[in-house]
């Protein structure tokens, strides 16, 4: 027999009609931000221990988290309009 799928929650339900998206999202926001910053200092740690090629890689996934934040913050801010929505307010 198949397991089902469950969504193991956190105290959440799949739909967000609350209004706590914008919590949700910065709280998002907030831990690959903590992440970002673990990472970095482990690649600080790695560095001075003369582990350079795996100090290197793990900038690199800090730089892929720093990428990341960058659409969070975008998405907080608000998305921008698609082009094909200006013609349906008119």
């Amino acid at each position: 027999m198949a397991a089902k799928n469950k969504r193991t929650g956190r105290g959440t339900s799949g739909d967000d009609t609350s209004g706590s998206g914008e919590r949700s999202v910065s709280g998002t926001h907030f831990r690959a931000s903590q992440h970002r910053e673990v990472l970095l200092e482990e690649a600080r740690a790695l560095m001075s221990a003369g582990r350079v090629r795996e100090a290197r890689a793990v900038e690199k996934r800090a730089g892929q988290v720093g990428q990341l934040l960058g659409a969070l913050e975008s998405e907080i801010r608000g998305p921008s309009p698609l082009p094909g929505d200006r013609d349906l307010d008119s």
